[in-house]
């Protein structure tokens, strides 16, 4: 098995982009009101493991996303995701009204549209999703992870934070030249 993720934990992230939305910054790109984010920052959110990681503001008002094409990947073959996740913020409450939020992650279509629902008040506490398991349909393709809020009450805000991304299975190699013998 080997790691197929580039720079997994965002610490490649430069500083002048973090705290931006809409950004490609190393091998990652986050759109809507996705943002790198950094232990120290204004928001006041830290990650346990290294100093980068990426926050989702979660309304109902644009889905945020944080992507990276991959390559060389074995169709067919099962691949074992992880990643550490926090629910950074939130102003929501679990009193009816509202739908939860939803982290989904696809990788070319295959993937889970619910991986964790959450609504309810913030839990900073970091937290561990290990050893999902799917196969990919194609050896080239795009890791998309979303926070979707879209049943959330106007004005209302759930955070998740994400570090530690791994994506771990069979790796396509350089094509070894053929050689053949008269």
């Amino acid at each position: 098995m080997v790691e197929v993720v580039t720079d997994g934990g965002f610490e490649a992230a430069p500083n002048d982009d973090t705290l931006t939305t809409d950004i490609t910054s190393g091998a990652w790109t986050v759109t809507g009101s996705a943002y790198f984010d950094f232990n120290g920052g204004p928001d006041g959110y830290q990650t346990p493991n290294g100093q980068k990681f990426v926050v989702f503001s979660g309304t109902n008002e644009v889905l945020p996303s944080v992507s990276q094409d991959i390559t060389g990947l074995v169709a067919g073959e099962l691949y074992s995701l992880n990643f550490d996740y926090s629910i950074s913020y939130s102003s929501a409450s679990n009193n009816g009204g509202a739908s939860p939020c939803y982290l989904s992650f696809f990788l070319d279509g295959e993937g889970e549209p619910q991986l964790i629902g959450y609504l309810g008040p913030a839990q900073p506490a970091w937290a561990s999703i290990w050893n999902v398991g799917f196969i990919p349909p194609c050896s080239d393709s795009t890791l998309v992870f979303s926070w979707d809020c879209s049943g959330l009450p106007d004005g209302t805000r759930i955070d998740f934070a994400i570090d530690n991304i791994s994506l771990t299975g069979s790796k396509c190699g350089p094509a070894q030249p053929t050689i053949t013998i008269p």
